[in-house]
């Protein structure tokens, strides 16, 4: 019964890289992650106010312009973006092999590529530098943080700055103000409020990220579940009547187990592990796409379910089925490092044929 679980366990930790490795593919071509930044730091300066939305929307996107942010932009340009524009450039090449018109369109390209894109994430404290700069940018250039908090307090420079953001920065300043320290950069600790600021509202975007994930992830699970056809009941029972079969994946487990590598925090080292399991396991993995056993699904041979034939439509067969893939759905949707640790465990046990230590 121990090969037989850990058998389940190597499955249900495919099935789990495979909706990972799908999920950040479609983030990275779709620009997820630098999209709900975006939002997340309009909501940020915009508070409950939606009646400057616009104007808050043109003052992050000044402050996106500074040369600090567009720095950031080559980590975030989808995967279809390089792709096209790459395309792009190597016909250019070869029907434009030299000339100005050539060297302008590479130019105009690159351009449009690097000026439609925006980082997926930004440094607090490259956020408050570059704030900073827009606010001076929209007024004449301050030195002492009293020129902040006048400008701020100021009813003439309402059309320079959105009220809402205003109201907001003011009171960071004031609070910067009163925490100043004796021979203490006043400027230097107002930046340091913004930075809070900033940071704190990036935790909760980041949680409210992880959760509309995680429902995106769910539903690559039950997709990738179904497309695979791994039923955890038809599996376990093939585990149990075939040593051959659990034998080597438990084998094979053990090799995989002790050739993960996990950083200083202990974090899996996810990149090693997509990298080691196809190697590892090549074919011996009881799973196949959809598309292969479609004959199999057709004919439903004794040894296999076919829960959507309906000219021999099982009842029992349907239901097991679904039941497996509702397993196996739950079971992907936990990530890989849920089922990896208890691997581990699993695997020192079958090692030592006792019950490992704590340690």
């Amino acid at each position: 019964m121990l090969d037989v679980a850990i058998g389940l366990v190597i499955i249900y930790i495919a099935a789990a890289l495979i909706v990972s490795a799908t999920q950040e593919l479609i983030a990275s071509i779709l620009q997820w992650r630098s999209q709900h930044l975006e939002e997340s730091i309009l909501q940020l300066m915009l508070g409950h106010d939606a009646t400057e939305l616009q104007e808050i929307r043109n003052f992050r996107d000044q402050i996106y312009k500074n040369p600090l942010i567009q720095s950031m932009n080559h980590s975030s340009i989808s995967l279809w973006s390089r792709f096209t524009s790459h395309v792009v450039v190597n016909w250019q090449k070869r029907h434009q092999p030299s000339g100005q018109e050539r060297k302008q369109e590479e130019e105009r390209i690159y351009e449009k590529l690097y000026s439609t894109s925006s980082p997926s994430y930004i440094e607090p404290a490259t956020f408050a530098i570059a704030l900073i700069n827009e606010l001076r940018n929209n007024t004449l250039p301050f030195e002492t943080l009293q020129e902040v908090i006048t400008f701020l307090e100021s009813p003439d420079n309402k059309d320079k700055i959105p009220q809402s953001l205003s109201k907001t920065l003011l009171m960071l300043a004031n609070s910067a103000k009163i925490k100043i320290k004796a021979g203490e950069n006043a400027l230097l600790s107002f930046q340091k409020e913004i930075e809070t600021w900033f940071d704190t509202s990036m935790k909760r975007s980041a949680g409210i990220y992880k959760r509309n994930t995680q429902l995106v992830c769910f539903g690559l699970s039950l997709l990738i579940t179904v497309f695979f056809n791994i039923d955890t009941l038809y599996i376990g029972e093939k585990l149990l009547n075939d040593s051959t079969l659990r034998a080597t994946l438990a084998n094979s487990a053990g090799q995989l187990f002790y050739n993960s590598q996990v950083d200083a925090n202990g974090k899996l080292n996810i990149e090693q592990l997509e990298a080691d399991f196809p190697r590892i396991f090549n074919t011996s993995l009881p799973i196949a796409p959809f598309y292969e056993n479609f004959v199999n699904f057709q004919d439903c041979p004794g040894e296999n379910i076919c829960p959507f034939n309906p000219k021999k439509l099982n009842p029992s067969k349907f239901l097991s089925g679904l039941l497996g893939w509702l397993i196996t759905t739950l079971a992907a949707f936990m990530g890989a490092p849920f089922w990896f640790d208890l691997l581990g465990k699993l695997v020192n046990v079958r090692a030592t044929g006792g019950k490992p230590n704590n340690s």
